[in-house]
């Protein structure tokens, strides 16, 4: 163990002296990827609750973290200076390349057709 902790050290040594600064001038967009990810934590084991443990579904605290999803969302488009609406329109034109038939499929789900011209 000592030697894979030894191994990792020298695998992932880097200069981190402007992390400070990057940090700073990035700090909202930090937040809001630290924000989706913990929600999205807090969402998937409201979830797990129902489905493993079979209580009954918590909608209302599932709706509280999808609000608090969207938050950070919004907090991350704002940080880019981008609109919720490029996002989503964005988003649509990739699910429309995706689904050429207009609904889903998981064959076209496996395929993914919007990710082959990007390879």
């Amino acid at each position: 163990m000592e030697d894979y902790q030894k191994w990792v050290d020298q695998l992932t040594k880097q200069d981190y002296s402007d992390l400070l600064s990057k940090i700073q001038s990035e700090g909202k967009l930090l937040h809001a990827v630290m924000g989706i990810n913990g929600e999205g934590g807090e969402l998937t084991d409201a979830f797990k609750k129902h489905l493993i443990y079979n209580k009954p579904l918590d909608v209302d605290n599932i709706v509280e973290e999808l609000g608090d999803i969207i938050f950070y969302v919004t907090m991350a488009a704002n940080a880019l200076n981008i609109s919720l609406e490029e996002i989503l329109g964005r988003n649509r034109q990739k699910l429309n390349k995706r689904y050429k038939l207009g609904f889903y499929s998981n064959e076209q789900a496996i395929k993914r057709a919007d990710k082959i011209d990007k390879e």
